[in-house]
């Protein structure tokens, strides 16, 4: 879809009733450019390979590979962001203590302590799995967890005290050290929709 077309925002109803099979290829469309992320779940639930294209006044590509624990945490990972001037590569691997170390070509490594949520910016299937990771509920309320970002395309590592709301059974809120931002999800709990942003195939 190009950037000067506007979607059509279905029904709550027509949008959330379709369960997608959370181990078959997922497909998101950009909805504020023209832009497309592909991943491929393991069957295990175990690991996840992606591939994004993302077109506008930046337009670059993003590789990932993530390997998850029992509790879809993201325990390693690595991005590679390509665009007309750079090609850059971030490895996050974990150490006995639970730390996180980052590695960036040829920068200095990052690690990091206290760290409950990884995601790459703008990939829901990251934020499917926080929510996992959270184990959020509509009684939790806000739950807040220290989250390091990914962002793209510099790869460069934020990172803060973001919150979790699952407002219902089919919606998440995010706020706190980052923008605050609602998105849908389907009836099998992945994030489905943000308005102008995203929406799954």
């Amino acid at each position: 879809m190009g950037a000067h077309e506007t979607p059509t925002r279905p029904s709550g109803a027509a949008r959330n009733r379709t369960a997608h099979d959370p181990a078959g290829p997922l497909i998101w469309q950009r909805t504020d450019t023209v832009g497309t992320e592909l991943v491929f779940p393991d069957a295990d639930g175990r690991t996840a390979a992606g591939t994004g294209v993302i077109g506008g006044t930046g337009p670059h590509s993003v590789q990932w590979l993530a390997a998850l624990d029992d509790a879809s945490g993201v325990r390693a990972l690595t991005v590679t962001c390509e665009s007309s001037q750079s090609r850059r590569t971030l490895e996050m691997t974990p150490e006995d203590d639970g730390a996180l170390v980052f590695r960036s070509g040829d920068d200095a490594p990052t690690r990091l302590e206290g760290i409950d949520v990884v995601r790459v910016t703008d990939s829901p299937m990251f934020l499917t799995w926080a929510l996992r990771r959270l184990a959020l509920t509509p009684a939790a309320g806000a739950v807040p967890a220290m989250t390091a970002r990914v962002l793209l395309p510099s790869l460069t590592v934020a990172t803060g005290t973001t919150t979790y709301q699952l407002v219902s059974d089919q919606r998440l809120r995010i706020g706190g050290d980052e923008a605050g931002a609602t998105f849908d999800l389907d009836a099998s709990g992945i994030v489905a929709y943000r308005a102008g942003r995203l929406r799954l195939a």
